[in-house]
């Protein structure tokens, strides 16, 4: 969480709110590099719903943080409403964007880093883990 520690998050209607309190109690961080204009992401996007869904529904301290790299303000903000989950993304524009794609070494999308609320990353081959054992990618993220 220290790249987020004093930053804001935007949930789906556009509201920022302080990370350090969404965060505070999750046990691990899905940071979700995506784009709309990504067919691969669109595809993947229906599963990480489901991971979502079983994580609250489980109440097991997972949260997804989406990291659009749209170009667009309006397309992203539509897109992450229309299509995306009841999660958090990082405001369209906010140099936190760059901050991840370089800590993470994110150079195509759909791209996903799972890391524990302290910042230790737990993997970074979050999308074919997702692939290969959907809901039960839960097990290997937050055993």
């Amino acid at each position: 969480m220290d790249t987020l520690q004093d930053k804001n998050l935007m949930d789906i209607y556009g509201k920022l709110k302080p990370a350090k309190s969404i965060l505070k109690h999750k046990k691990c961080i899905v940071y979700y590099f995506s784009a709309s204009w990504c067919t691969p992401c669109k595809a993947l996007l229906p599963k990480i719903k489901k991971v979502y869904e079983e994580s609250c529904k489980r109440r097991l301290g997972l949260e997804v943080i989406y990291v659009s790299l749209d170009t667009d303000p309006e397309i992203m903000l539509k897109y992450y409403k229309e299509k995306h989950g009841n999660w958090y993304a990082i405001p369209f524009g906010d140099n936190t964007i760059d901050e991840l794609r370089l800590k993470y070494g994110v150079t195509h999308i759909p791209y996903i880093t799972v890391v524990k609320h302290d910042g230790t990353i737990i993997s970074r081959n979050g999308r074919k883990e997702i692939d290969e054992l959907g809901i039960n990618v839960l097990v290997t993220w937050l055993d």
